[in-house]
């Protein structure tokens, strides 16, 4: 996986269980592994990426900073 996760899933899929039990569990609120919501919709994501590429003049470096700049910002 190429997530920062990815440890984690490993010691997890290292420790016996199968897939599918994992994704089950993840699922299931009665395991408490309730996700986090992010307070933001994939939507508003996608909007926020598309306003800074698209950025007339701007250099790729500055398209960059914009989206990095909203990544420093969040809790």
């Amino acid at each position: 996986l190429g997530t920062s996760a990815g440890s984690a899933v490993a010691a997890q899929i290292a420790g016996g269980a199968t897939l599918d039990d994992l994704f089950a569990r993840q699922l299931s609120e009665a395991e408490g592994a309730n996700e986090i919501h992010p307070g933001v919709s994939i939507e508003g994501i996608t909007e926020m990426f598309m306003n800074a590429m698209l950025s007339p003049g701007a250099s790729k470096e500055e398209k960059l900073q914009k989206i990095g700049t909203v990544a420093a910002t969040t809790e």
